[in-house]
């Protein structure tokens, strides 16, 4: 956001938050790396307190690990039961179809400084970085249709897709769908 308008309008808060009321409301409250650091008896009640606090969109990201994967999957649930509405990357409001061997996350190629070569003992000069995230709203929106769950599979002559969709998660080989529980 550096040197563009939102930079003067937005506040950030740099404060132990499980140990204070918050106080003010916001129209985004985004969590970044902070809900897998806390015990997981104080989970859900931090959860609560970002969401109330919530006016239009609450923004998670965590570690792309199984264990984070499974907390998402209970902010997911317990944003669900409290009236809210989910944006991404799930395109639906109904239970996740992945099994329980399989998880969402994304991959994010990350530059590293020199001190983070230095603290990894690395001598590559980026790491790819995975992780998971949820996006969820106040307000019911339309979303999206559907959602690319893996790096497409490139093959000769088509490509292969594995989707998440508003029905069901489904495989796409160029414009065909062809369903089939993944």
């Amino acid at each position: 956001m550096k040197d563009t308008k939102l930079e003067k309008i937005v506040e950030w808060k740099n404060q132990d938050i499980t140990n204070i009321e918050l106080e003010e409301k916001a129209d985004v409250i985004v969590a970044s790396y902070m809900l897998n650091e806390i015990k997981n008896s104080e989970k859900l009640e931090l959860l609560t307190k970002l969401w109330k606090n919530t006016n239009k969109i609450l923004f998670i990201i965590e570690p792309g690990t199984p264990e984070s994967y499974k907390n998402i999957l209970r902010y997911r649930e317990h944003i669900i039961q409290s009236g809210g509405y989910i944006l991404a990357p799930c395109p639906h409001q109904n239970k996740c179809e992945l099994p329980e061997d399989d998880w969402c996350h994304f991959t994010c190629r990350v530059e590293r400084t020199k001190i983070h070569k230095n603290i990894k003992n690395a001598d590559s000069p980026f790491e790819d970085e995975k992780f998971i995230y949820l996006i969820a709203s106040k307000e019911r929106t339309k979303g999206a249709e559907s959602r690319i769950l893996r790096h497409p599979k490139i093959e000769k002559g088509y490509v292969n897709v594995k989707l998440c969709t508003k029905e069901r998660n489904k495989r796409r080989k160029n414009n065909k769908e062809y369903e089939r529980k993944i």
